[in-house]
């Protein structure tokens, strides 16, 4: 029996979802010194192709490192510091 589309659109969903909370909670991990330098160097590619004149979907997928980057830093857990 064949899935029917809003099966296989639930699950695709599922998957995704997993997978960038994975990924947002590995990158969780790394200090914020080298998540802003790739954040820093993913925009400068955004940047390099605006100035290029590229189609947007280059420019936009220049920029999305950035995003998560700066999504990873905005959803770290708060932890309190030692005294």
């Amino acid at each position: 029996m064949t899935p029917t589309v809003p099966g296989r659109v639930a699950g695709a969903l599922q998957t995704a979802r997993s997978g960038a909370a994975g990924t947002t909670g590995a990158l969780q991990t790394l200090p914020d010194t080298t998540l802003l330098g790739v954040a820093a160097g993913s925009l400068g590619v955004g940047a390099g192709f605006y100035l290029a004149r590229a189609p947007r979907l280059a420019i936009a997928a220049g920029i999305a490192p950035a995003l998560l980057m700066f999504a990873a830093i905005a959803l770290r857990p708060i932890r309190p510091r030692a005294a």
